[in-house]
């Protein structure tokens, strides 16, 4: 009996903790800063997306993304803006290439007491970092 479990706990962990030949692992990171002066006023948005999922062989992509916004006006008045959820599309699985992905955000709130759901679409050209 022990002999088995050395076998099988090695080969599951080999089976349920890598990633499949047939697939590729992603990570995504994006931010942009905004500041705008309006009338006395300042207002800055800061918008962070942070996801990962996976490439299957045509390209087809299955992930998650987490995004937050912080707005905030030099007033004093400020709301922040959580939202995550899962997304499909494609992306070449070459160092180098466009992707197309769509995220439909299961839960979004914000500080002010907004709750609700909605869509994101990401387009863009990925690069390996040497």
């Amino acid at each position: 009996m022990r002999i088995k479990k050395y076998l099988l706990y090695p080969f599951l962990a080999s089976t349920l903790l890598t990633t499949p030949a047939w697939a590729a692992s992603y990570m995504k990171l994006g931010t942009v800063y905004m500041s705008e002066a309006n009338g006395g006023n300042t207002e800055s948005r800061l918008l962070l997306d942070l996801g990962g999922g996976w490439i299957a062989n045509p390209g087809l992509t299955l992930g998650f993304l987490y995004s937050t916004e912080k707005s905030t006006v030099s007033n004093g008045n400020s709301s922040d803006r959580t939202s995550f959820g899962p997304n499909i599309g494609y992306a070449s699985k070459k160092d180098e290439g466009w992707y197309f992905i769509g995220t439909y955000f299961l839960s979004s709130t914000t500080t002010t007491g907004f709750k609700g759901t909605g869509n994101q679409i990401d387009i863009g050209y990925k690069f390996a970092i040497n």
